[in-house]
């Protein structure tokens, strides 16, 4: 995706490309006075001696006064704008906050046909009580990796929380490949990794929610999996896998 301008500024960690935050943000965050906190020629300059103390006060504040929403209690990699360097931990809800690069694991779960033509595509509708995205359709398996959390085993958890799947069921799996998001969000900004794992479930798989956090299970075939995934019904991220997907299975 293009890189905007205004009206969003650069965010710098210890000299690191961090993040990405609105002007508004920017000035709001200036006002606060935190220490380690300066503006910078083109935005945002954070100089912290322990990253993960400095940030946790600052995003602690910021919740308090309901300038960071969605607390999860959840920590994930404070990573570069790269993807590439870990320069600590940090609370969840803060990464589209800072628009940090974070990385998440996503699940084509699809089954052949009776007639062993074609295929279905199984997809989840968000929980209405989710801080992101409430009642928007999901890959079947989607979720965010913790602190140094391989993309296998982060799946392996998901799938069980979101679907009751274990991943043992799978008829086979492979890789696909890495999609990169970096766009404007009701938050602040998201930028992450996409790591795709497409996996031929059994005919008879029905996935059974175990956390809360999924309100309902649709199984498409490929022409309504498609129309669902340009209808504005799915998250950006799990569209996006899916029209890979379906691109790379025509």
């Amino acid at each position: 995706m293009s890189e905007p301008v205004a009206p969003f500024v650069p965010v710098t960690l210890n000299g690191h490309r961090f993040g990405r935050v609105s002007t508004a943000r920017a000035r709001w965050l200036l006002d606060q006075g935190f220490d380690g906190l300066r503006e910078a020629q083109q935005g945002l300059s954070l100089v912290l001696p322990d990253v993960n103390a400095g940030l946790r006060q600052i995003n602690l504040v910021c919740a308090h006064h309901g300038t960071l929403t969605g607390w999860r209690h959840e920590a994930v990699d404070v990573l570069d704008w790269s993807g590439a360097f870990c320069l600590g931990q940090m609370e969840r809800a803060a990464a589209r906050f800072w628009g940090s690069h974070t990385r998440a694991v996503h699940l084509n779960a699809w089954v052949r046909c009776d007639d062993g033509h074609g295929f279905g595509l199984w997809l989840a509708q968000r929980a209405l009580h989710k801080a992101t995205d409430p009642g928007l359709w999901d890959n079947l398996v989607a979720g965010g990796l913790g602190p140094q959390e391989s993309p296998l085993i982060g799946l392996r958890r998901e799938a069980l929380e979101e679907a009751g799947l274990d991943m043992g069921l799978a008829l086979q799996v492979s890789y696909g490949p890495t999609l990169k998001m970096s766009q404007p969000v009701p938050e602040g900004w998201q930028r992450e990794s996409l790591f795709c794992v497409d996996a031929q479930l059994p005919l008879d798989f029905a996935p059974v929610n175990q956390d809360g956090e999924v309100q309902a299970f649709e199984r498409l075939d490929r022409s309504a999996a498609m129309q669902r995934a340009q209808s504005g019904l799915m998250t950006a991220d799990a569209a996006l896998v899916t029209l890979d997907f379906l691109n790379r299975h025509r």
